[in-house]
C-alpha cells in the first residue's frame, strides 16, 4: 500500500489468491493467529485512507501470471533481480 500513498491514490482494488485472507479482510471471518490479527489490523488501518478500498478473491488458477511474476522475483539469492 505504500507505493499507492505515494501516489495519492484515492482508490485501491487489491485481489489476492487466499479466500482466508480477503474473507478476514471483509470481516467475513475472524482472524485467529496473533501475526494475521497484526496483519489484519494493518490492512485495515491502512484502508481507511482511501476513500474507496475493495479486496477480490482470484482463484489461484486465475492467478498464475502474478504467481510466476513473484516467484521469479523471489528467486534471486541477493533478492534484486536483474530485471524482470
Amino acid at each position: 500500500m505504500d507505493l499507492y500513498y505515494a501516489l495519492e491514490a484515492e482508490h485501491l482494488c487489491a485481489f489476492s489468491d487466499s479466500q482466508l485472507i480477503v474473507s478476514q479482510v471483509k470481516g467475513e471471518y475472524e482472524a485467529r493467529d496473533v501475526a494475521m490479527m497484526a496483519y489484519l489490523t494493518k490492512v485495515k488501518k491502512q484502508s481507511l485512507s482511501f476513500k474507496k478500498f475493495e479486496i477480490e478473491h482470484v482463484p489461484r488458477l486465475e492467478n498464475w501470471q502474478a504467481d510466476a511474476l513473484s516467484k521469479l522475483a523471489s528467486s534471486f539469492p541477493d533478492g534484486h533481480p536483474k530485471s524482470i
